[in-house]
């Protein structure tokens, strides 16, 4: 008895080619959502535990260094020294910044529409957010 070759569908190739760019395209957006709440949870627990900041910033900053042991430790020193001095210059800055970006927002009622004005205040609170001094006291040393 002979076997008939397999019959092919008309569309069957592209149904799977429609299939596989939809499962891409719900892992990226798995992937992105996920990131974007371990960020948004990591950003949080720093500005929580400001004290921990200097350390991360001196870590990531210090990677692409390719350092050797006693210089991290004198790097991540180093940072720590000057981190409150940079913290007190920061919430020095941050409310003449937050004073222009609401000039800003006043002059761009006139341009965005009612909807990107919505995003513009999203985009902005969260840069706000982000950007703003932490709770901790800066003082320089």
């Amino acid at each position: 008895m002979t076997q008939l070759p397999p019959v092919r569908r008309p569309g069957m190739l592209v149904l799977q080619i429609v299939l596989a760019v939809v499962v891409f395209a719900a892992g990226v957006a798995t992937g992105a959502g996920l990131y974007a709440l371990y960020n948004d949870n990591r950003q949080d627990y720093y500005r929580k535990h400001p004290e921990l900041a200097a350390v991360r910033f001196a870590d990531r900053m210090s990677r692409p260094l390719d350092l050797a042991k006693n210089q991290q430790e004198q790097f991540r020193q180093i940072v720590q020294r000057h981190w409150p001095a940079l913290q007190a210059v920061r919430a020095e800055v941050f409310p003449r910044m937050k004073v222009e970006m609401d000039n800003m927002r006043e002059d761009l009622v006139s341009t965005l529409s009612p909807e990107q004005l919505k995003k513009w205040d999203e985009r902005e609170a969260e840069f706000a957010r982000s950007w703003a001094p932490t709770s901790q006291p800066a003082s320089a040393p």
